[in-house]
């Protein structure tokens, strides 16, 4: 039987709960074995947007990772972090990330792509979308609140245009931005950490990740 595999892509600037979240929600609600972290190098839509080093972002994950290993044991289940992306040479075209690691770094996989709601229902613009939408199956969260018939549409949409396989999972809701994370993390390591501060933190990343960004002195 072929490793049932799921990517999920982003920044991870820093990576958090919400993101982790995510990734258990999609091995709890499907058939899905492994959860793939792919931190993206240059992303096509933040070409803009200065972040902390690829290897900086791939430390974090790896942390975050760790803080789970005894969760994952129970469940079975593996997260882990790939530098794909780095390797590959310019933008992080997802059509292409994809084709190269079904078919250089798990041949024979049985590979799915995580995505939002609000992403899915946008995918037909992105690059090479007829074949990103044509040779890959997509699981989709919808966040709660979320207007869900517009992703059954469009579920529905590529279904018969494209063939587009996609499993629909419902998100547990988890109110945490990495935006508003670098921000509340801005000049906050001068000084120190207060408890209460930590707590805060913790609430949101994992204590490995706090570390590391004091560490680092990141997002200061």
């Amino acid at each position: 039987m072929n490793d049932i595999i799921a990517i999920l892509g982003g920044t991870f600037d820093p990576i958090h709960k919400g993101h982790i979240s995510f990734a258990y929600d999609v091995l709890e609600q499907t058939s899905v074995e492994e959860v793939v972290f792919m931190p993206a190098a240059l992303q096509p839509f933040k070409l803009d947007i200065k972040t902390a080093s690829f290897e900086d972002r791939v430390n974090m994950i790896k942390l975050a990772i760790d803080d789970e290993s005894d969760a994952l044991d129970e469940i079975d289940k593996i997260m882990s972090v790939s530098s794909l992306e780095n390797e590959l040479s310019g933008i992080s075209y997802t059509y292409r990330t994809l084709d190269h690691f079904r078919e250089k770094v798990r041949p024979g996989c049985d590979l799915h792509f995580i995505t939002g709601s609000d992403t899915f229902v946008k995918l037909d613009i992105w690059k090479k979308a007829e074949h990103l939408l044509s040779t890959n199956t997509f699981v989709v969260g919808i966040r709660p609140g979320y207007p869900s018939e517009e992703v059954y549409e469009k579920k529905a949409e590529y279904e018969e245009k494209y063939g587009t396989r996609s499993i629909i999972i419902h998100n547990k809701r988890v109110d945490i931005s990495a935006t508003e994370i670098r921000a509340a993390l801005e000049n906050r390591f001068s000084d120190g950490i207060s408890e209460a501060e930590r707590s805060i933190l913790d609430g949101m990343l994992a204590p490995g990740v706090v570390e590391y960004i004091k560490e680092k002195k990141l997002y200061r």
